[in-house]
């Protein structure tokens, strides 16, 4: 018995996962303070935090808040990912499981689950929690570590923050990897190494993928590196922030078809004053089916009552816009990517913190290197990380006609008053010309 008076029995199922874990993991079932777990995709540190937070849960009565920066609905949190590894390890009917609250039948530990982002409310109903678990950790801003660590400060309450490493200046980089690390934390880097069952999974293939494509990629999205930023970059005119945009401005919307293995993307944009454009909303997900595509368009706002421009498929978009959508196809062609990647440079892009795949794409999509002296070669783009990017091009379409419009009308006045000059001063050297070749009439 423990000093709750539990029975700590783990049901086999449960046990066998356990059991399968890495090595590399075992801290998680030592007391600490802090945990903190980061790597690449694909190494399990949701799973096996999961796993581990189940495990205790049968034997102590636990209360988990699962916690990231955004979290718009419930789809986006671990909710899904805790009702699979109950329903793989064959435990369902332990648990008590509700919308917004799973439950242990015995033990009464539970989890629910919370956004940190502008809710100091729900960050102060945490003071009685147990664990919290602190997903997707490097969009975390640094107010809301600043409101979350003071307040978990149950006797013996620890936080475990888990995330794939962005950039050396993001707030739970500087906590954990920085010059004055807590002391009373356990901070273990993973890669899909430390996931026995990766090499079984689809993604060992995009890894490999990946590898050939890019190393700088690979690097950064596997092995947790941080982005290498030695000039390849496209973007370095972007930030996070949140902007109110005016009450009478136009939001853009542009969506990118995914095609396997590629994600669909459908963002929301606004173009402001100063120059700014604000990438304000995203939707981003795999296997978007025809018939679940208006479903995914919904999750962003407005959506149906704006133009969504588009990839190009005839098929999905006639069944788009049976479906209640103003969708067009975008216009795509010679020299569309670059006039589109020149215009999108030309900004200052503004991305909101809970569009976390197009940050990650604005800041790691790159120029391809020459195999031979790996420097960057400016004006071609690797066909990467380019969903949203992609999807911002075509929302931003007719902003980019308006350019080239104004840029071609210049010339072409220019043009021309360069042709009427030229003409002119032919005319004059002509006039000049006769007029000497006249015989000269003397006056009497």
């Amino acid at each position: 018995m423990n000093s709750s008076g539990i029975e700590p029995v783990i049901p086999f199922g449960l046990a066998r996962i356990v059991a399968s874990l890495s090595d590399a993991f075992a801290g998680l079932f030592a007391p600490c303070r802090f945990k903190a777990l980061y790597g690449g995709r694909g190494s399990g540190k949701s799973f096996s935090a999961i796993v581990a937070l189940l495990a205790l849960s049968y034997v102590t009565r636990l209360r988990v808040a699962c916690a990231r920066e955004f979290q718009v609905s419930l789809a986006q949190s671990v909710r899904h990912l805790i009702i699979a590894i109950i329903d793989a390890a064959g435990i369902r009917a332990d648990w008590i499981i509700q919308d917004a609250l799973i439950v242990h039948r015995r033990t009464g530990a539970s989890f629910f689950f919370l956004g940190l982002a502008r809710n100091p409310d729900s960050i102060k109903s945490l003071e009685g929690v147990d664990v919290c678990l602190v997903e997707e950790a490097q969009t975390v801003s640094a107010l809301s570590l600043e409101y979350l660590i003071p307040t978990i400060r149950k006797a013996a309450s620890e936080i475990w923050f888990l995330w794939n490493p962005r950039f050396k200046a993001d707030p739970v980089d500087d906590l954990f990897r920085g010059k004055h690390a807590p002391l009373n934390a356990w901070v273990a880097r993973v890669s899909w190494r430390d996931n026995p069952a990766f090499e079984a999974s689809p993604m060992f293939e995009d890894m490999q993928r990946d590898r050939r494509r890019s190393l700088s990629d690979y690097e950064h999205i596997w092995e947790g590196k941080y982005r290498d930023a030695s000039g390849s970059a496209v973007f370095t005119n972007w930030r996070l922030g949140e902007i109110a945009p005016p009450a009478d401005a136009k939001p853009l919307f542009g969506l990118d078809f995914g095609f396997s293995p590629d994600p669909t993307a459908f963002v929301k944009l606004y173009d402001l004053a100063n120059n700014v454009l604000y990438l304000a909303e995203e939707a981003v997900a795999h296997g978007v089916s025809e018939a679940r595509m208006p479903a995914f368009l919904d999750t962003v706002s407005e959506s149906r009552s704006r133009l969504i421009r588009a990839d190009n498929d005839p098929r999905l978009i006639a069944a788009l816009g049976r479906g209640g959508f103003r969708i067009r196809k975008a216009t795509k062609g010679p020299g569309s990517i670059e006039s589109g990647l020149r215009f999108l440079q030309g900004k200052d892009i503004v991305i909101h913190p809970r569009c976390s795949t197009a940050a990650d794409e604005f800041a790691n999509h790159s120029w391809k290197r020459d195999k031979i002296t790996g420097k960057p070669i400016v004006g071609e783009p690797e066909d990467a990380r380019n969903h949203t990017i992609d999807a911002s091009r075509y929302a931003t379409e007719d902003l980019i006609n308006q350019v080239r419009f104004r840029v071609l009308s210049a010339e072409s006045a220019a043009t021309r008053r360069a042709l009427e000059a030229e003409r002119g001063a032919e005319l004059r050297a002509r006039i000049a010309r006769l007029a000497a070749m006249s015989p000269k009439v003397e006056r009497v």
